[in-house]
Formats: structure tokens, C-alpha cells, sequence
């Protein structure tokens, strides 16, 4: 039998239906996990390209991660733990003769009964390899709003791809082929991407589209409990990948200076690795912008102060915007600067944990949702996208409510 992007794997002997499920179980688990690392970029991509978070199209997020953790095992698990004894035993082939798998099921079907023959490995490895590739069409004309000849296209390359990929052993990772290469894969996995396509509308009708979700991307939306956590989420996730990727770039410039890993690296890369990422994140986001973050940009948010006057919301000047950035995570940086067996830093920590609570906790309960950065600095935050001190088309302020300013003062 052949095998190319639907290989038998898992417990030896079982048939094709049970190693099916296995990996659909196996790919449950990795696709969630997946998720569960990817769910920041899944937010971010939603509210950049769509202007809002959608609780269907994130639901369609985690359909991506665990397809494409699926379309991982499926293909190319579970990889040869000994190469050299593989190798041995398996000689590379593949097939270039398309429609092979006809004469096959002729063949290995012949005297069998109209059931006995559906449930023959045979037939089920084409009808997996169609199977499998449904889904790809569905979420590429569906979720990223392709067309029908770009995803079955893009269904093709894929499928040519991992083909490739199978039969020089991941591109020479393996001194021989992982797989059986073969043509009739190809064919059946870019059916499968046209069919998917093709029944995309009727099976996930309930997915707002992409173009319809982008056409209100600049439609202003009200402030939220969810939307303020949201961004404080991102801003975290970007503190902290930035700071990761900081402290690895330092220390493979290091390495290559050094020639060799240094067990301790100098303290200077502790500091860098954080002041870096408080600059790209919060300062400069604060004085070039509207006085927002990283993560609240993001989600569409924007700090506001209430004029001298009274009558309107303004941006505030660099100073006030950059302290206002800084009164959260703050305390939190500067236990970074602080020697580990100092009262200080223990004094600092226990502040910075308690403002860290304090901004998560209050926002459910202050005005306009404002957590303990606007309480502290007099703040208030709108969507980026209302025209609140922009105002009317004449390019005056736009005054306030009476109620809207009491609302203000008094949060």
C-alpha cells in the first residue's frame, strides 16, 4: 500500500478509522495548547484588522490552531526515532503516475462486497487524503476570506509542499524519505481544499466573513471591562516577548563575540532587556501618540483629560501622558534596579504587586472603566476612534454634557 500525506501511524496493526481518532485526539490536545500560546496574536490580528474582538471569529482562530497542528500529525507523525535503522528498512519510491490509486482500488477491492470495499484501507486513504484538506479550503475562503481558485491554489502548493518535504526526508533532516511521495495525494488533497471552498458559505455561515467584519474597522465602539483587560493583556505579552527576544539576542551577540555561552552575563543585559521593551511598549507609544500604550493602541483605546474649562477631552501634554504610562508598570521595572538583598526592593515589589492589582481589579468599578493609572493622573479613556476632541466638521472642541462632566469629575 501506498502511503504519502495520510500515513498509518499510532498503534501498530489498528486500522485506518482508529488512527484516525487517535491523531484527531492527539491533534485536539496540541491544537488547544497551540491556542492557548497563540491567543494574544489571535486578538491583536482581530482588532488591527477588524476593529473589534468577535467571539465567532476567535472561536474560528482556535478551528486554525487545531487544524494546523492536525495537518502536522496527519502528514509527517510520528517521525523515525533511529534514521539510520529506518532508513534500512524503508526504500525511497514515490509515484508519479496520477490516478494510480483507481487501479489500486480495483485491485485490492476485487471480489469484495459494496461495504467491504468503502471500509478497505484502500479506498478509505483516498477518501482520508479528501478528507483532510476540507477543512483547509473552508478556513481559507471562509476566515481569511479568499476566493475559491486562490484557496484551492493555495490548497495545491500546500499539499506539493509537504510532499516534498516527506519524500527528501525534511529536506535532507533524514538521510532518506519519511513518506511515499505521490502524485494522487496531491490530486486528492487539492479536491478536498475545492470542495472545502466550495461548501465554506453553507457550513460556516455563522462566521462573520473577513471583508464584512473589516468594512466596520473604524467604527467607534464603547469602552469595555473585557476591552481595558484586553489590552493590558497584550501590553504584558509584549513586554515580556520583547524582553525574551532582547535577553537572546544579547546573548548570542555574546556568544559570537566570545566564542563561547557565558554562564553569567553581564547585569547590563538584565537592564537592556527590560528598558527596551519599556520604551517600545509604553514611553514612546505615550509622548509620540495620544498618550495610549502599546496594547490599549491595539484595541483601539485612548487616555483623555478633561480641558481647563471643563467643556472638553484633551490629549494632555507629553509629561502627564508619559506618567501616566509609567504608574503601573513603574514600581514594577525599577525592583529590576534594585539590589536582590535590599529592603528597598522588597518595599517596591510589595507596591508594585499591589498598583498591579489595583489596575486589574478597578476597572470593572471606575468611570469610563479607567483602572488606577487614570485614577491616579485624572484620566479617562474613549475609543480612538470617537471624534471627542475632534469635534464637529468645523474642527471645533466638541463640549461636553453637563452629565458627561460630572461623570468625569466625579470618577
Amino acid at each position: 500500500m501506498r502511503t504519502g500525506a495520510i500515513v498509518v501511524v499510532g498503534k501498530m496493526g489498528g486500522s485506518s478509522m482508529a488512527v484516525w481518532l487517535d491523531n484527531a485526539e492527539i491533534s485536539m490536545y496540541l491544537g488547544i495548547a497551540a491556542f492557548v500560546v497563540l491567543m494574544i496574536p489571535g486578538l491583536i490580528l482581530q482588532y488591527v484588522k477588524y476593529g473589534q474582538f468577535t467571539a465567532r471569529r476567535m472561536l474560528g482562530w482556535l478551528a486554525v490552531c487545531v487544524y494546523g497542528t492536525a495537518l502536522v500529525v496527519y502528514t509527517f507523525m510520528p517521525l523515525p526515532t533511529n534514521p539510520a535503522a529506518f532508513c534500512a528498512e524503508h526504500a525511497a519510491s514515490a509515484n508519479t503516475t496520477p490516478f494510480a490509486f483507481v487501479s489500486d482500488i480495483r485491485r485490492q477491492t476485487a471480489g469484495l462486497t459494496l461495504t467491504q470495499a468503502a471500509r478497505s484501507t484502500v479506498v478509505l486513504q483516498v477518501v482520508f487524503n479528501i478528507i483532510l484538506f476540507v477543512p483547509f479550503g473552508a478556513i481559507l475562503r471562509r476566515y481569511f476570506g479568499r476566493g475559491v481558485v486562490l484557496t484551492t491554489t493555495a490548497g495545491f502548493l500546500t499539499s506539493l509542499a509537504i510532499e516534498s518535504l516527506q519524500y527528501t526526508g525534511l529536506l535532507g533532516l533524514y538521510p532518506c524519505a519519511i513518506r511515499v511521495a505521490d502524485v494522487d495525494d496531491v490530486m486528492t488533497n487539492t479536491f478536498g481544499a475545492l470542495v472545502g471552498a466550495l461548501l465554506a458559505p453553507a457550513f460556516l455561515w455563522w462566521m462573520p466573513s473577513a471583508a464584512r467584519a473589516a468594512e466596520k474597522r473604524l467604527q467607534p465602539r464603547k469602552v469595555t471591562v473585557w476591552r481595558r483587560w484586553t489590552g493590558m493583556m497584550i501590553d504584558a505579552a509584549l513586554f515580556l516577548v520583547l524582553s525574551a527576544g532582547v535577553t537572546v539576542t544579547l546573548g548570542f551577540i555574546q556568544f559570537v563575540v566570545d566564542g563561547e555561552a557565558s554562564a553569567q552575563p553581564p547585569s547590563w543585559h538584565a537592564t537592556v532587556s527590560v528598558l527596551i521593551p519599556l520604551l517600545v511598549v509604553f514611553v514612546l507609544p505615550a509622548a509620540g501618540g495620544r498618550g495610549a500604550s502599546a496594547g490599549q493602541k491595539i484595541v483601539w483605546l485612548t487616555p483623555k483629560w478633561l480641558s481647563e474649562d471643563g467643556r472638553t477631552l484633551t490629549d494632555s501634554n507629553p509629561v502627564m501622558r508619559i506618567l501616566r504610562a509609567l504608574v503601573v508598570v513603574g514600581p514594577w521595572v525599577l525592583t529590576d534596579f534594585l539590589a536582590d538583598s535590599s529592603t528597598a526592593k522588597g518595599i517596591v515589589g510589595l507596591i508594585s504587586t499591589i498598583v498591579l492589582f489595583l489596575a486589574v481589579v478597578m476597572v470593572p468599578f471606575s468611570a469610563n472603566h479607567r483602572s488606577f493609572s487614570g485614577w491616579i493622573t485624572r484620566a479617562t479613556f474613549v475609543d480612538s476612534r470617537e471624534p471627542v476632541a475632534g469635534g464637529p466638521e468645523n474642527g471645533a472642541p466638541e463640549p461636553l454634557t453637563g452629565a458627561k462632566k460630572r461623570e468625569l469629575r466625579l470618577a
